[in-house]
């Protein structure tokens, strides 16, 4: 768990929380194990700001897809 109190309302926020997702995803990994043995990670955010404007929901999910045909790549 990390908590961080800030009002970041640009792009850096989001990148970090790319950068979050992979890491504890990546501290998964042990040397000579399978793929198959990584567990899904989840990141949860609570902001006091808003970071969508465009946005009338307070709940979003994103996931990694593809961009045309938006097949979903991993549900990790």
């Amino acid at each position: 768990m990390e908590m961080q109190v800030a009002h970041d309302y640009g792009m850096a926020k989001r990148k970090r929380t790319l950068y979050d997702w992979e890491e504890l995803y990546r501290r998964q990994m042990v040397v000579g194990a399978s793929y198959q043995e990584l567990h899904r990670v989840i990141t949860i955010h609570l902001i006091d700001f808003v970071q969508f404007p465009s946005m009338d929901r307070y709940h979003t999910s994103y996931h990694v897809v593809e961009d045309q045909t938006h097949e979903l790549l991993s549900d990790a």
